[in-house]
């Protein structure tokens, strides 16, 4: 192809080059000259919506990657991070169907981040019933590796204390909108039941999340721990 003859395509590898150096300031500027030029340039969207999403700026990138889906409706990738703008919007619904679709025609290591998101985001959504979510939280078991899905036994000795331990592990205690359904669990454990322990791959939940901690809960900070070692300490 003839850059000079196209100028669209120009400006697209320019905002290429520009991301992938890091200059995103540059390459913004070069994706809107190049859909200026012709708005169907799917790739351009895409770059856009990208840098868009790196600040955060979700209702940008989620309007810049639902236009990528419209005109490519089988990339993978512009459909698993609509999903991501959306949830970040709060709109539920809408990312999970565009994780959905990602799931759809994904290759493998889209299709296991989509199902991921889908596992982890159905519970909040007011259309998902109990099977819904244990259909999704299998579908995302059965994609892992054997290795992975491997369980481990037991020791039921470990369970002897007054109170029934019970833990969650997660990188996103901090971050609401993933959050919520599994903060308005935590604060509905009655800890004279249970002994509560976050294991905290990330910040710790905040007021702002709404966790309500209690003063024999266990806050764990776990952050860069391998599996292995992970495994062994909890």
């Amino acid at each position: 192809m003839n850059l000079r003859e196209n100028p669209a395509a120009a400006e697209l590898a320019a905002g290429d080059a520009h991301h992938a150096a890091g200059q995103l300031d540059d390459a913004a500027a070069a994706y809107r000259r190049a859909v200026a030029l012709n708005d169907r340039l799917a790739e351009a969207w895409w770059g856009l919506g990208c840098i868009d999403l790196a600040r955060n700026a979700y209702a940008a990138s989620a309007r810049c990657f639902a236009t990528a889906a419209a005109l490519c409706p089988d990339w993978a990738e512009v459909r698993h991070n609509l999903g991501k703008s959306l949830f970040e919007l709060g709109e539920i619904e809408a990312a999970l169907a565009a994780f959905i679709e990602a799931a759809r025609v994904a290759d493998s290591t889209v299709r296991d981040a989509a199902l991921a998101a889908i596992a982890t985001i159905i519970p909040g959504c007011s259309a998902a019933d109990n099977a819904a979510v244990l259909h999704a939280r299998r579908a995302r078991a059965a994609s892992r590796s054997p290795a992975e899905r491997s369980p481990r036994p037991i020791s039921w000795a470990r369970m002897r204390a007054d109170r029934l331990r019970i833990g969650y592990v997660s990188s996103f205690f901090d971050r609401r909108n993933w959050m919520k359904p599994v903060i308005g669990l935590l604060n509905h454990h009655d800890r004279a039941r249970f002994e509560l322990h976050l294991f905290c791959d990330g910040p710790s939940p905040g007021a702002d999340t709404g966790f309500q901690p209690q003063d024999r809960d266990h806050i764990h900070d776990v952050r860069g721990a391998p599996n292995d070692g992970l495994a062994a300490y909890i």
